[in-house]
């Protein structure tokens, strides 16, 4: 066993790719938090003896975490009103940190099975090696193999074949909330990349909070990403130190 203190440095130093795959899993920050947390205290009580590489170990108990979660998720995705987009993972450093899963591709992740999804992630995003994810999913890797080919499949079909270069999202950006509210910068919050593609938080109506993200390829914009449902804009409103969107 680790002793408490590096029981906890070990945790940490993994806990930001934790919560990324935890996300990535689920399209909802509020319960890749709750994944996270769960991990640690499965961790604090894991013979560490018998862990040979502690972060796919912890990436294992994430992903079984989450194939939990998704059977409940999906069902209440079923009866959900409108189109289901996952909770906004905004970021405002210079420079957007991403795996390149934009908001769009996050879509298509949705509509894979929860096995092709997270053999996907594992092997193709987290570099988890192929004995590890069947392992992990209790297959073989044969089967693995297959699930990831057939996620990757979907993935690469809708990924754009160059991503928007940050210049001109931000440019297209202003461009688009310019013609969208006629100008009126008031309503404008802050400019923003969420799930790796430009956009912006903004006050509608009523001081309604909203998220609008924009799909650009060969400098136009192909989709619009808009959420409003409080219950996903609470880390947004935490971040531009807002009242909490639930609230009103």
């Amino acid at each position: 066993m680790y002793p408490p203190d590096e029981a906890t440095a070990v945790f940490e130093e993994h806990r930001t790719q934790l919560k990324r795959l935890a996300y990535r899993m689920l399209g909802s920050l509020a319960e890749a938090d709750d994944v996270v947390q769960d991990a640690w205290i499965r961790w604090q009580r894991t013979d560490h003896n018998v862990v040979r590489n502690p972060g796919v170990f912890l990436k294992r108990i994430v992903t079984h975490l989450c194939l939990d979660v998704m059977k409940s998720a999906r069902a209440q995705r079923e009866v959900y009103v409108g189109n289901w987009l996952p909770e906004p993972l905004v970021e405002l450093e210079e420079e957007p940190q991403t795996d390149e899963l934009t908001l769009g591709l996050m879509l298509v992740l949705e509509r894979l099975s929860p096995l092709e999804r997270a053999a996907f992630l594992l092997h193709d995003v987290f570099a988890v090696s192929l004995n590890d994810v069947a392992e992990t999913l209790d297959r073989d890797p044969a089967a693995i193999r297959q699930l990831a080919v057939r996620a990757r499949k979907h993935v690469q079909a809708a990924k754009p074949r160059y991503s928007v270069e940050r210049d001109e999202g931000e440019k297209i950006t202003l461009a688009f909330f310019k013609a969208a509210t006629h100008g009126d910068t008031e309503k404008l919050l802050s400019f923003l990349w969420i799930d790796g593609l430009p956009g912006f938080a903004s006050l509608e109506r009523g001081n309604v909070l909203q998220t609008t993200a924009l799909d650009i390829r060969d400098g136009k914009i192909r989709r619009i990403f808009i959420t409003r449902n409080p219950d996903k804009l609470r880390n947004v409103a935490r971040l531009l130190n807002l009242p909490d969107p639930q609230a009103h």
